[in-house]
């Protein structure tokens, strides 16, 4: 089949359908487990920078699954950059991974007639450098100390909000009084779960009005709820392995093998919430957002 007959390729269900079958397969979700190297998250190798959002989920997940030592991808053209080959061509083919980026355009407002940028979705497929040969790879860095991370978690964070601990069962944010609530730290059976709680709560506190604009009152209350929830989890998640944390939380079978459905009915679920929670957890940890445009390379 020539190109110009050929059918396009749906980027976004290509992701969904990789990060389903990985819960189908694996009865857990990936944002649960470690997607990092020594600290070191997926990283396209040539341009040396970091994979965001649902790249780095998918990239990291891919990783995990198979105790990857390094945490590098490259495109073909990126690897034939830097003088390197596939081991085996036939079986690299069938390993490669979809990832998602937005290439800006210049179009036009159908309602002003005026001229603005519009994002424009745009996939490529990366491979895992184990499968090459010919290019040179940094050396990793040891592995992250632990040390009071959770205690100072959110202590960059720009404008917070005000975080109580009451003798209580619950823990929740309230964006009318923009406040966390806390269950006493002592009434937590390890510090991680302690920490889990905080890191979701401090998530969800970033979608107020005078922060990331996320809530939307005119919403299905009952979807908006289930996405919010989503970008709280991976959010989550980010913080505890940005800190070095490994996360504990963990997931009755139905409600896993629930996302795995959602996820593939509705590829804009998840690739939506993991962008939205890679931004928040840049924005509790004090972390500028890079002003570079994702490029496959």
């Amino acid at each position: 089949m020539s190109k110009k007959n050929r059918a396009p390729i749906d980027w976004k269900q290509r992701v969904a359908d990789e990060v389903a079958r990985y819960i189908e397969q694996n009865d857990t979700l990936p944002w649960l487990k470690p997607w990092n190297v020594n600290g070191v998250f997926p990283t396209n190798l040539q341009t040396k920078h970091a994979y965001k959002g649902i790249n780095a989920l998918l990239l990291g997940m891919y990783m995990g699954a198979r105790s990857y030592e390094h945490p590098y991808f490259v495109t073909i053209n990126g690897m034939n950059k830097m003088g390197g080959t596939f081991t085996d061509w036939t079986y690299a083919q069938t390993q490669g991974l979809p990832i998602v980026f937005w290439k800006m355009m210049r179009g036009t407002d159908k309602v002003t007639g005026e001229e603005k940028m519009i994002p424009l979705l745009r996939g490529w497929t990366v491979y895992h450098v184990s499968l090459t040969e010919g290019i040179e790879l940094p050396e990793m860095p040891p592995a992250p100390e632990i040390g009071d991370g959770l205690d100072t978690l959110g202590d960059n964070y720009p404008n917070p909000p005000r975080i109580v601990h009451e003798p209580s069962h619950q823990a929740y944010y309230s964006p009318l009084f923009d406040k966390i609530v806390l269950p006493m730290k002592e009434q937590f059976t390890s510090e991680i779960g302690y920490g889990e709680t905080k890191a979701h709560e401090l998530i969800h506190s970033t979608g107020h009005s005078s922060r990331l604009a996320r809530f939307d009152d005119k919403a299905n209350p009952h979807e908006a709820y289930a996405r919010e929830e989503l970008v709280a989890e991976i959010g989550a998640a980010i913080l505890l392995q940005r800190l070095g944390y490994e996360p504990e939380m963990q997931r009755m079978a139905d409600y896993v093998k629930g996302w795995a459905s959602r996820i593939k009915d509705d590829p804009n679920l998840l690739i939506g919430a993991a962008n939205r929670a890679d931004k928040a957890a840049n924005m509790v940890l004090g972390i500028e957002e890079a002003a570079y445009e994702e490029v496959a390379a």
